[in-house]
């Protein structure tokens, strides 16, 4: 019970301020649990180096975290949380590196990383940590092949894992990332076809804050000039045949065939988004965040001499006045 209630007050201090009474009260349970368990037998005991991991990481206190786990590892070193819990204080301090000496130095530290994550993904693909944590370090670790390889991490989590959908739309997200071309925006197109058809993403609003990151990626390659009419075109018709091959009607794509035709629905996008963040209760800076959207559907919207709102045309709106003469 004591180490129940230290993992609740860690939950309160770490969606709070992990500076709080509820920190101290989380070191006050391990404290009684310790004591309950034994002063000599408690140096024994796995769950005692777990707890105080999970405080020291509360703390940002990485090094001291990543210790306490290593105990943990050496005394139960078939679990897969130690060995998750070691990855992700390595892929951490990979980081904390690269930010104070640069990529060579956090080289060490994502390849232990990587190490831990790839001994749990391998033996259990079902399990979303390690996959993540081994697409994380992948393209951390760069390369030429770290793009596909953490792709193919994601793409292993087996249809019955209840993280297959998050994986998914990860592998659609990395794949716009790396949207260069013709090619590349044909790849992050069908694997978003099959994440609304195949793979779990029913969600309307998901649905449209993943083809808002689609088509964004679109826009800028018409701007760059790098996509021209006819890509466009083709990827049209490549995406309107799969469309109607799909299962599901609400997961059909329907990719525009023109630039402006893609301007205006990426603005359609936008609108949306921004309707949904200023009605989120749970986002932090959610007005600021619907000004921004807002902001861009204005900046992709189509010049137009006619300017349409609530359907009604321009010239329907200067009737009024120009029956009272003005």
């Amino acid at each position: 019970m004591h180490l129940l209630r230290c993992r609740l007050r860690l939950r309160v201090a770490l969606r709070t301020d992990p500076d709080d009474a509820d920190l101290k009260l989380a070191e006050e349970e391990l404290r009684g649990a310790v004591d309950a368990i034994g002063r000599e037998r408690s140096r024994h005991d796995w769950r005692v180096d777990w707890h105080q991991g999970l405080l020291a990481l509360a703390r940002d206190d990485v090094v001291s975290a990543r210790d306490h786990f290593d105990q943990v590892y050496g005394a139960i070193p078939g679990e897969y949380a130690p060995k998750l819990a070691l990855g992700y204080c390595a892929e951490h301090l990979g980081h904390r590196a690269e930010r104070r000496s640069g990529g060579e130095a956090a080289l060490g530290h994502w390849h232990e990383a990587l190490t831990f994550y790839e001994a749990v993904r391998l033996r259990n693909p079902s399990l979303g940590s390690a996959a993540f944590g081994a697409a994380r370090t992948r393209l951390a670790l760069g390369g030429a092949g770290a793009r596909a390889a953490a792709i193919d991490a994601l793409d292993a989590v087996p249809q019955h894992s209840r993280h297959r959908t998050a994986a998914r739309t990860a592998t659609v997200r990395i794949a716009v990332e790396h949207v260069d071309g013709t090619d590349t925006l044909e790849e992050a197109l069908v694997r978003l076809g099959r994440l609304f058809n195949e793979h779990g993403l029913t969600d309307e609003q998901a649905r449209v804050r993943m083809k808002a990151e689609v088509w964004e990626a679109a826009q800028r390659l018409v701007v760059a000039g790098t996509v021209d009419a006819a890509g466009l075109a083709h990827l049209s018709r490549a995406t309107a045949a799969r469309d109607d091959e799909a299962r599901d009607a609400g997961g059909r794509l329907e990719f525009p065939s023109q630039g402006r035709e893609l301007g205006t629905h990426l603005s359609g996008f936008y609108l949306m988004l921004a309707r949904q963040a200023a009605r989120s209760e749970d986002l932090p800076h959610a007005d600021e965040i619907a000004e921004r959207l807002l902001d861009r559907a204005y900046l992709v919207r189509p010049m137009a001499l006619r300017h349409h709102r609530d359907r009604r045309p321009l010239p329907a709106l200067l009737h009024p006045l120009l029956r009272r003469g003005v």
